[in-house]
């Protein structure tokens, strides 16, 4: 029929991975924007057409989860069940949970490819997904589809327990490095720390270069933590790459530790390696100057606690020079009060731009935070 809706395709989907810790509301509805409401969108338009096809791009991260993907693989569940519902009523639907492509998509940059192929995951080839997407427009395919290249051996290994719903491929599972007593730990070397670093970052790093200034993202430390913690046999903090930013001092860290179980506690660490001293900032870190400044004028830090004992406001009504008052009152109580009182630094919009030689148009560009920052940090 001529100008009839046929078909639907759902495509759209963005990323925004992070620790569970790290996701907050905004995260969220970045993810669930183009694939949760999205898809809702096009069903309240199309919940009345006789679709021939309708096709949703899930993700596998909606069967088996992905690193820092918990909102992604959820925004994806959501996905699959518009799909069942579909299919209850008697609708096209078909919700594919698509493994990471080869040549397109979101895992299509290289140093994303080989972390993926480091957990052993496949990538999908053309040929496959064209298989997969057939089978999809089927009129006898199931609501849900997953296509996903694994070696079992190699994905399992790198999981303390095979989940229930892939207990049926146990069998395949490498044995999980447990970790074990001091007897049973492993040297971890530079060398071996490097070959994890490449397998997670996806291109080699100097030994001596910040991690994560060379491309290691906070999920990348998870998993790089992880493949230590397997190597070693050892249990490490879950804030070791943080404490032992570079390759080599992350390598000083194992050696300690390797002298430590050996009753060689006081030996020198190992020629090339840093040694735990050199980063442990308990130890070295020291305050040699202090400044700051504050709501009405408070610069010192026996003002402060003056102002502190005394249960002093250090609110007040906003300085002439920050803005006009004049059409506060037009904004309603509660709104004309926030405008109208706050704490207020004095003599912010000051700076004297000569002394870090920046010109007078680029300091009136300047964030005022960052002049203060600047003339504060040089008292200090």
């Amino acid at each position: 029929e001529a100008g009839r809706l046929a078909g639907l395709w759902h495509a759209a989907g963005v990323l925004s991975d992070g620790l569970l810790r790290a996701q907050t509301a905004s995260t969220l509805r970045r993810v669930y924007a183009p694939k949760v409401h999205g898809a809702w969108g096009l069903q309240l338009a199309c919940a009345a057409a006789p679709l021939d096809a309708c096709v949703l791009f899930s993700s596998i991260a909606s069967l088996i989860g992905g690193g820092g993907q918990s909102n992604y693989g959820a925004a994806n569940g959501c996905l699959d069940s518009l799909g069942v519902c579909r299919r209850q009523r008697g609708q096209a639907a078909s919700s594919v949970q698509w493994g990471p492509w080869a040549d397109v998509g979101m895992a299509a940059s290289s140093s994303v490819n080989a972390r993926i192929q480091a957990s052993g995951m496949g990538l999908i080839g053309l040929e496959q997904g064209a298989t997969a997407f057939r089978a999809a427009l089927l009129p006898g395919a199931p609501a849900l589809l997953s296509l996903v290249v694994l070696s079992w051996g190699k994905f399992l290994s790198f999981m303390p327990a095979v989940p229930p719903l892939l207990q049926g491929f146990s069998s395949h599972r490498r044995p999980f490095a447990a970790v074990g007593d001091a007897s049973e730990r492993r040297v971890v070397t530079l060398e071996m720390i490097m070959e994890s670093l490449e397998s997670t970052i996806g291109t080699g790093v100097d030994a001596d270069a910040p991690l994560m200034e060379a491309g290691l993202d906070s999920l990348g430390a998870v998993e790089l933590g992880n493949q230590l913690q397997q190597e070693s046999g050892m249990t490490l903090p879950s804030t070791l790459i943080f404490d032992y930013p570079t390759a080599r001092q992350l390598a000083g860290y194992f050696k300690e530790e390797a002298d430590k179980a050996n009753g060689t506690g006081d030996a020198a660490v190992g020629d090339g390696l840093a040694p735990k001293a050199a980063v442990n900032l308990e130890a070295q870190v020291k305050a040699y100057g202090l400044s700051a400044t504050l709501p009405l004028g408070i610069t010192k830090p026996s003002q402060l606690r003056q102002i502190a004992a005394c249960s002093g406001d250090a609110i007040s009504e906003v300085p002439p020079m920050r803005w006009s008052l004049a059409d506060a009152d037009t904004l309603g109580e509660v709104i004309g009060q926030r405008v109208r009182h706050g704490g207020f630094l004095r003599e912010a919009e000051l700076f004297d731009n000569a002394r870090f030689s920046i010109s007078p148009a680029e300091a009136i560009a300047m964030d005022p935070q960052q002049r203060l920052l600047m003339e504060y940090g040089y008292e200090a």
